[in-house]
């Protein structure tokens, strides 16, 4: 099996199915194939070979499903970029990867601009008409394009997919997975997660993410993949819409997500039946949330804890273990066929109880990260991916997550560090002394990012530059939501700066403004 099997298996069997929609858009899983086939055959008229890479970076839309398995049907390797992500961060990634053409939503105007200014005619931009009312490119590009081609089969061992993590060196890594990956997990997932060809999955989260493991399993079982626009999810009162419209079987939420859906139907007295599965990661589900959920849905939940490198989940949470509540506080226990152990700094293994990192052996584990050789070295040492995640396993081989070494930040899903947020802060030198960004909690983005920033002596720097400086450089998501202007930042004993303790900080202003 390879990446290509995820589509020609059920365009085989379910020809007349359903296979994805957009908004007004939905293509059966033939007209899904054959419209794979002509953007592939036009990117080989294009001079895209075997091997090459291709980056997408787009919204998710019709063009994103088209796009990733026409690079796959030809040999080429499609590489996945959050569009989210500032123009410098979305070049760099191509340049790791040495893509020359690149797929990009025509909605993202100030990429385009950036990478035609940086790049020029050495970097073919295709542009998907994700707003019909902004110019596109991509069905003339493909207008004369055979639907039809042989797809070229790969060994288990070569390039599929390229996916990028967030960088916690202010660089992000561009991670390759082999056929033998993605097969593993997509057979993994569609057992694991109980796909069926029956389901309609609702997905609201960027494709370029972990949910592409989902959205594979669904798609190999011949299900129904329903996308929308991100900004749906900020109005519980569209997606129960969709959801009921649809007859939406499962989705995948964060759970601040979840408590807002509940919270939504709760005060506007609505319920539903037709959703079965509700899958969760980036935190734990408390008890006192599933019980208001059991009120309003019908469903199971299942969680999952994995990351890029392994190409999404390797321990679950599976509905039976949330009937229990001494296991909601953790992540679950291993997928079968994958082992999971926890080592001390020089790397001997602990006992169950004990706290470490958390190491993962499996056969979905990356190839390794791209022009990188010394950092895969790092992490992957006989057959083990250290992940840099702290936890400990019970006696019954549950999981539970402790501490993140990086510190990372998760908000509305998306992963960033705060060392990175630091340094584009202090790339303000003329106006910045010191900075120290921390993770608060955040009612609708489960974590906010906030800033403490000492002003250097008769400086005026405001918020509004330093969150437009890192939209600028980084994305709109990884700006800092609050920022706080202090004489001096807080220390622990010993004298290094403290998150913790900044954390604090806001908590304090917030309850004051309150």
């Amino acid at each position: 099996m390879d990446l290509n099997d995820v589509l020609l298996r059920p365009a085989g069997l379910y020809p007349d199915k359903t296979a994805v929609k957009y908004l007004s858009r939905q293509l059966s899983y033939s007209q899904l194939y054959r419209n794979a086939c002509r953007t592939g055959n036009a990117l080989l008229a294009s001079g895209v070979k075997a091997g090459d890479s291709v980056c997408i970076v787009c919204r998710n839309s019709v063009e994103y499903v088209e796009a990733m398995f026409a690079v796959s049907l030809i040999g080429a390797v499609p590489a996945l970029i959050n569009w989210r992500l500032a123009p410098p961060a979305i070049y760099d990634m191509i340049r790791q990867v040495n893509a020359r053409v690149v797929f990009i939503s025509n909605t993202e105007d100030w990429i385009i601009r950036f990478l035609q200014e940086k790049a020029g005619d050495a970097l073919q931009l295709i542009i998907t008409p994700h707003d019909p009312d902004l110019g596109a490119d991509y069905e003339a590009f493909r207008a004369d394009a055979p639907d039809t081609l042989e797809p070229v089969r790969k060994d288990e061992e070569s390039a599929a997919l390229i996916m990028f993590t967030s960088g916690t060196t202010g660089r992000s890594k561009a991670v390759e997975l082999s056929n033998r990956s993605i097969s593993s997990q997509v057979l993994r997932c569609a057992g694991n997660g109980r796909w069926y060809q029956e389901d309609v999955f609702l997905c609201l989260s960027p494709l370029c993410h972990a949910i592409s493991l989902s959205v594979m399993a669904l798609l190999y079982m011949g299900g129904e993949l329903l996308l929308c626009p991100p900004e749906y999810i900020r109005d519980c009162g569209i997606v129960l819409d969709i959801i009921e419209r649809e007859h939406v079987t499962s989705t995948a939420l964060v759970p601040t997500v979840i408590n807002r859906l509940v919270t939504y139907m709760e005060k506007h007295h609505r319920t539903n039946n037709t959703v079965k599965y509700i899958h969760y990661g980036a935190s734990p589900m408390t008890w006192e949330l599933l019980s208001r959920c059991a009120k309003v849905f019908s469903c199971k939940f299942h969680q999952g804890y994995g990351m890029t490198e392994t190409y999404g989940t390797v321990v679950t949470l599976v509905p039976e273990d949330h009937l229990d509540a001494r296991h909601l506080l953790s992540v679950g226990r291993p997928v079968a066929g994958n082992e999971i152990r926890i080592v001390d700094e020089k790397g001997n293994s602990l006992p169950a109880g004990a706290v470490g990192e958390i190491c993962v052996k499996t056969r979905s584990v990356m190839t390794g990260y791209i022009g990188m050789p010394e950092r895969t070295a790092e992490v992957l040492t006989n057959g083990w991916y250290h992940t840099g995640d702290m936890g400990y396993l019970d006696e019954e081989g549950y999981l539970f997550l402790k501490d993140r070494k990086c510190d990372m930040i998760i908000t509305g899903g998306e992963n960033v560090f705060p060392q990175e947020v630091e340094r584009c802060i202090q790339e303000l030198a003329d106006d910045v002394a010191a900075v120290c960004v921390a993770g608060i909690e955040d009612p609708v983005w489960g974590e906010s990012i906030a800033a403490a920033v000492v002003r250097r002596p008769g400086s005026a720097i405001s918020e509004q530059q330093i969150m437009d400086h890192c939209v600028e450089r980084l994305g709109r998501y990884k700006k800092p939501k609050q920022i706080l202007f202090v004489d001096e930042l807080p220390t622990t004993e010993v004298g290094k700066i403290s998150r913790a303790r900044v954390q604090a900080l806001f908590t304090q202003d917030n309850q004051k403004q309150e």
